[in-house]
């Protein structure tokens, strides 16, 4: 699969307007392979030393060819986008746990938010 430097731009704004919607600490990252999904944790503080550190992984997955759209169009067509996207991920974090009741090294199963059949700008 070749990556595309498009997308991945893309993806680096797109986690930017995300990122005050999330806690304090969150860092995004992404598959070294996949150009059209971005994973957010953040640490979670205070934690005893037996219990989970790190947050639950939230993954927001979208279509190749919407982040191509996304790139392709004008500012005025991306601040809808975002915000429409800001809606989506707010909605999609709904009863979403952060994993803080989970013992260190349990596991987490990541909670996906697949916007790809409902980012319509």
């Amino acid at each position: 699969m070749s990556i595309s430097q498009t997308r991945l731009d893309a993806l680096e704004e797109l986690a930017s307007t995300l990122l005050p919607l999330l806690p304090a600490g969150t860092d995004f990252s992404r598959d070294p392979d996949c150009d059209y999904v971005i994973r957010a944790c953040w640490p979670l503080v205070g934690r005893p030393v037996d219990m989970s550190q790190i947050s639950r992984e939230i993954t927001v997955r979208f279509l190749p060819h919407d982040l191509d759209r996304y790139a392709a169009s004008i500012e005025p067509t991306k601040q809808i986008a975002r915000s429409v996207l800001e809606t989506l991920v707010n909605h999609g974090v709904l009863g979403y746990s952060d994993g803080r009741e989970i013992e260190r090294r349990g596991l987490k199963e990541p909670h996906i938010i697949n916007v790809s059949d409902t980012w319509d700008f």
